[in-house]
């Protein structure tokens, strides 16, 4: 529509293409030390400097310790794409009878974005996103996810209550420039345990 503005997750689809058919996989017995964890940090933009003040890189200037909250740790996943780097965290939002998840982590010097999607049959459907800091004019970046799997350790998507799962995807960067085409492949692999959230609004 005119005048519409595109969101992350709608770009995202717009550029990543995900044709393979895979369901998530229930797994009573999935476990890892990191569901029992408990970790939690400061969004990336803000320091915490060895005196113990907070700084606010993107405000340019101190930060409140009042007002800064430390974001829980929901995801423990490692990814290969523009370095290998831990990926810390994972929204989980209600959608119909299934979830979207949103795994990211990195920032600043990896700015990416894994979407993951489970409908009410267990089909997963899975995107990919990332920014560069500098592009080339005229050239065309997409990604095609090539093999992925996920299991979970129990059924249901009920807001407030943690989906424990393990992730594995694989997926192509292909950079097309003056007609020439060039594909690096990738991957993303490892545990989410985030709260489901309910949707603001249902579509």
């Amino acid at each position: 529509m005119a005048g519409e503005v595109q969101t992350l997750a709608q770009i995202t689809e717009d550029r990543c293409v995900d044709a393979l058919s895979v369901s998530a996989v229930i797994d009573a017995s999935l476990d890892s030390d990191f569901f029992r964890s408990k970790q939690s940090s400061y969004p990336w933009h803000i320091i915490e400097h060895d005196d113990g003040h907070l700084e606010d890189t993107i405000a340019g200037g101190p930060a409140n310790r009042k007002t800064v909250s430390k974001i829980e740790h929901t995801a423990s996943c490692i990814s290969t794409h523009q370095g290998e780097h831990l990926m810390s965290f994972c929204e989980a939002t209600q959608r119909g009878q299934g979830v979207d998840l949103v795994i990211t982590g990195g920032m600043p010097a990896y700015a990416s974005m894994l979407t993951v999607k489970l409908d009410e049959k267990k089909q997963i459907a899975c995107s990919f996103e990332a920014t560069y800091p500098m592009t080339i004019p005229g050239e065309k970046l997409q990604w095609r996810i090539t093999k992925k799997a996920f299991r979970m350790k129990s059924e249901g998507f009920k807001p407030g209550t943690r989906l424990y799962g393990w992730l594995s995807v694989e997926f192509e960067e292909i950079t097309t420039l003056k007609g020439k085409e060039t594909r690096r492949s990738y991957k993303i692999e490892g545990y989410v345990k985030p709260v489901i959230q309910r949707a603001a609004t249902q579509r």
